[in-house]
């Protein structure tokens, strides 16, 4: 559907990143999304969103885009499309990796190899 989706997707199943939204459960998926996890909600606005009774998507829904823009400004605009599966961004598939994710973890394995492989030398 979009790039939000996706990101959203995969973050649920980590560490291997797979989950299938079909397209006619994108709405419900929304609806019972918490709000911690729209794009753009940090701790702040998100227990600003809290304190106005807004938990989920389906709450955020409940707004009008000037309710919303009144609230929080232009990103108002943003989170009432996004609960609506509205987002424009661009989904760049071919793109020039920036870091590697198993970073943490690779000296760990670097020395375990390099023990195994000390161990084999003997």
């Amino acid at each position: 559907m979009n790039k939000f989706l996706a990101k959203v997707a995969s973050d649920i199943n980590k560490p291997n990143g797979q989950k299938t939204i079909h397209p006619d459960k994108v709405e419900g998926f929304l609806e019972e999304l918490p709000v911690e996890k729209f794009y753009g909600v940090g701790k702040v606005t998100a227990n600003k969103m809290f304190s106005l009774g807004i938990y989920k998507g389906k709450d955020l829904k409940k707004r009008t885009e000037q309710e919303l823009i009144k609230i929080f400004g232009k990103s108002g605009k943003h989170y009432y499309n996004v609960v609506r599966g509205i987002h424009t961004s661009e989904v760049k598939p071919h793109r020039i990796q920036k870091s590697v994710a198993v970073e943490r973890t690779f000296l760990k394995t670097f020395l375990m190899n390099n023990r195994s492989m000390k161990s084999w030398k003997a």
